[in-house]
């Protein structure tokens, strides 16, 4: 899979159904912030590479925009 696939890590089914969507979509967000440890591990090469890095936000955006449709980058970060 190339670097320039989005792919997004979904809760599973037997956790999801008892979520309301807002709780689902957020279980998702962590999931994905999780896969994506050239956000958050600083000890990994990936964390110096700021094109990398962004690539990664752009991700949890298109998926933070489900539970806040204007969200930006910056909330992202914030959150």
């Amino acid at each position: 899979m190339s670097d320039d696939e989005t792919t997004c890590v979904e809760p599973s089914e037997g956790t999801a159904s008892s979520l309301t969507t807002e709780q689902q979509h957020l279980k998702s967000f962590i999931l994905n912030l999780e896969s994506l440890p050239e956000i958050w591990d600083s000890s990994r090469n990936d964390y110096l590479n700021k094109l990398k890095r962004t690539h990664a936000y752009e991700k949890l955006v298109l998926i933070y925009k489900k539970i806040k449709p204007n969200a930006a980058v910056d909330d992202v970060r914030k959150k």
